[in-house]
């Protein structure tokens, strides 16, 4: 019987040691840069190889900002799981908007990986998790307007969303997971 409770304790640990294994496998390519040479231009980016990228994670290419957190990408509209900004009208919508068109220029490329739990919201927006090449694809877009103190973190949502479970910070990173965690998540 005790080793029956010691594999129920073990399998999350290494289902959480699988991914992070195979994370690691596309995140050497993500954020890296080459030292430019005196006098040398900044070689941008690598963009993450799209074949190595974990599953559910789509790429597309930006094709409008709506606001601070909603994106158009590849002709559909993106709201950023778990953040908030400003809306139109308000103190720190143009801030947040202007923030993110910098991250993410009309143009450029953005991967996106959908809420497994809520893959809409109320307006039909596809929920989710966005990075784009304006941040070297280091932190979510999200993650990046919350760090900003350009949004808010949407802790009544850590119920209902994907990005807060513990199988998707293993994969994507911690910040989610661990907002979720504090009180009020």
């Amino acid at each position: 019987m005790d080793r029956l409770k010691l594999a129920v304790v073990l399998a999350p640990v290494a289902l959480v040691a699988v991914i992070a294994a195979a994370l690691a496998l596309f995140l050497p390519s993500v954020g890296q840069t080459a030292e430019p040479t005196a006098g040398a231009p900044a070689e941008p980016p690598p963009r993450p190889d799209v074949s190595t990228l974990p599953a559910g994670v789509t790429a597309g290419t930006v094709t409008g900002v709506v606001d601070g957190d909603t994106i158009d990408i590849s002709g559909k509209r993106y709201r950023l799981s778990l953040v908030d900004t400003p809306e139109r009208g308000e103190p720190g919508f143009a801030e947040a908007a202007a923030e993110v068109e910098q991250l993410c220029p009309a143009g450029s490329a953005a991967y996106y990986d959908g809420d497994d739990i809520t893959p809409f919201d109320r307006y039909g927006r596809h929920l989710g998790v966005v990075w784009c090449e304006g941040n070297d694809y280091t932190m979510s877009v999200g993650e990046h307007l919350w760090r900003a103190g350009l949004a808010e973190f949407y802790h009544q949502f850590c119920g209902t969303s994907g990005a807060a479970t513990i199988t998707w910070a293993a994969v994507h990173g911690w910040f989610y997971y661990d907002m979720c965690s504090r009180p009020g998540g």
